[in-house]
C-alpha cells in the first residue's frame, strides 16, 4: 500500500513536466493506481490461463475510459486478447462489497459501469459488440452472452442507487435482481432492460423498447413499452442487407 501511495504521488508530480499529449496516459495510470489503493482489483487473464494481478503498466489498459473509485470491493477480470476498441468507464460507489466483473475475449465498444452494493456480478461473453451501454450493477447481476450486438444509448438496470420503502411497513420494495441476455442477441437503440428479465438466444430487441419480464422463446423480435413478442422464427446476421443480398462479407452468427 505504501508503494502505491508513493507511486500515486509521483505520477501526479511528473505529470507537470511531460508534454501535454502524454499527460492523459499518466492521468489514466494514476486513476488505475487509486483504483488499487482503495481496495479494488484488476486481473488480466492470459490466453494460457495465467493471471496478472493488478498490473500497473499495460498499453491495452491505456485505452480504458475513466476509472473512478471512491471505495473498494470490486474485482474486474479481463481476458486476453483485449480489443483496442474496448473503452470502459468504471465508477465504484460507496457500499460496494464483493463485486465481480468478467469481460471475455474479443469484446469491443463503449461500456459505462456503475458498481455498488453487495455481491454484484457482471459477465460479458466473447466477441460481443457494444456501441453504448450503461449498466447499473447494484445489488444484482447481469449476464450478457457471446456474439451479442448492442447499439447505443442502452440502459441495463439490475438495481437502484436508493431505497424505496412501503410507507406503512417500512419494507424495502426495490430489491436488486438479475438480468440475463442470451447469446447472439441484437439490441437496437434507446432500449431499457430492467431487473428480473431474460432475453433468449437469437432475439432482436426493437428501438425504444423497455424489457421488464422474462421471455422464453428464442429467435424472436421483442418490441414495445413494455416489450412483447411481435414476431417469432427470425434470425439475424451482422452484415447490412445489401451485403447479404450480394453475398459479400456474409458471416453467419
Amino acid at each position: 500500500m505504501k508503494n502505491l501511495q508513493f507511486y500515486y504521488k509521483w505520477l501526479g508530480f511528473i505529470a507537470a513536466f511531460v508534454p501535454r499529449k502524454k499527460r492523459r496516459k499518466l492521468r489514466k495510470l494514476r486513476q488505475l493506481v487509486k483504483f488499487y489503493m482503495v481496495g479494488n482489483n484488476l486481473i488480466l487473464v492470459k490466453t494460457d490461463g495465467s493471471k496478472v494481478i493488478n498490473p500497473l503498466i499495460n498499453q491495452d489498459f491505456m485505452n480504458f475510459g475513466n476509472i473512478d473509485a471512491i471505495c473498494g470491493g470490486a474485482t474486474i477480470n479481463i481476458y486476453e486478447p483485449i480489443r483496442l476498441a474496448l473503452k470502459i468507464t468504471i465508477s465504484v460507489i460507496g457500499g460496494c462489497k464483493n463485486a465481480n466483473l468478467e469481460i471475455k475475449p474479443g469484446v469491443i465498444g463503449f461500456i459505462n459501469l456503475v458498481v455498488g452494493g453487495q455481491n454484484s456480478y457482471l459477465h460479458i461473453g466473447d466477441n460481443s459488440i457494444i456501441n453504448g451501454l450503461c449498466v447499473s450493477l447494484i445489488d444484482g447481476s447481469v449476464n450478457i452472452g457471446s456474439n451479442c450486438m448492442f447499439s447505443d444509448n442502452i440502459s441495463l438496470w439490475c438495481g437502484d442507487s436508493h431505497s424505496i420503502l412501503d410507507a406503512d411497513t417500512g419494507k424495502l420494495t426495490n430489491v436488486g435482481g438479475k438480468c440475463v441476455i442470451g447469446n447472439n442477441v441484437w439490441c437496437c437503440q434507446n432500449v431499457g432492460i430492467l431487473k428480473g428479465t431474460h432475453v433468449p438466444d437469437g432475439c432482436i430487441i426493437g428501438w425504444g423498447s423497455v424489457v421488464n419480464k422474462k421471455f422464453d422463446k428464442p429467435m424472436s423480435v421483442l418490441a414495445g413499452n413494455p416489450a412483447r413478442i411481435v414476431k417469432s422464427g427470425v434470425k439475424w446476421c451482422i452484415q447490412r442487407p445489401s451485403e447479404y443480398q450480394t453475398g459479400k462479407f456474409y458471416l453467419e452468427r
